[in-house]
């Protein structure tokens, strides 16, 4: 997205931001580009004000555990008239997964392991995120929610293991991770046949 937005855009200037460092460095070796300034920081300690005209998010949103905080400093950022585009995930996506994370946790008898744990992301309902920036001050131009019943099937299973089962497997104790992944894999492909994935798409404006 970030590289693609240099062809349609060419004279403009873009801050690539990311907390992780060796994510800024992987994306400084693959997608070099003078208009591109990579940035390592965390976003919560991003202090920028009035300085960009527009500022997107695909797919990270969701792991800003203080949404509020987040926002409000992504509003701080935006010049007035500034447009903000966000793809984050919705309330109970892929909801199966997670109960199936929950149920080997169980079989496992390592609930102790979770007691007072979270996952940590944010998943929030179309009129959540709607209230949310709303009184943080921006003007909604559309929230769109997308609802999709997936298949599951092998690689569906492994990139939610990728993406999200290392939350668990950070609560699991270390001689007990290999046989908590493949026990979720096998309950998944065996009792799981549709996943729901939630996307919620926002556009809106800094007045």
């Amino acid at each position: 997205m970030t590289f693609t937005l240099t062809k349609h855009l060419p004279n403009c200037k873009i801050y690539a931001i990311d907390k992780s460092n060796t994510q800024i460095e992987m994306a400084e070796k693959k997608f070099l580009h003078k208009n591109i300034h990579f940035v390592q920081k965390d976003l919560y300690k991003l202090d920028i004000t009035n300085k960009f005209d527009i500022v997107f998010s695909n797919s990270s949103m969701h792991w800003m555990l203080d949404q509020n905080k987040a926002y409000k400093i992504i509003f701080d950022s935006l010049v007035t008239g500034g447009l903000l585009y966000v793809h984050q995930g919705g309330k109970d996506t892929y909801k199966e997964f997670h109960d199936a994370a929950k149920k080997i946790v169980c079989n496992l008898s390592i609930d102790d392991n979770f007691f007072g744990w979270r996952f940590p992301a944010i998943y929030l309902s179309r009129d959540e995120i709607t209230d949310l920036i709303s009184k943080i001050g921006f003007k909604i131009i559309d929230i769109k929610l997308d609802t999709e019943t997936r298949k599951v099937n092998e690689s569906l299973i492994n990139d939610f293991i990728v993406s999200s089962l290392r939350a668990y497997m950070e609560k699991v104790p270390e001689a007990k991770r290999e046989i908590f992944s493949r026990k979720f894999y096998e309950y998944c492909l065996n009792n799981i046949s549709t996943v729901s994935v939630v996307r919620i798409y926002i556009t809106a404006k800094k007045p």
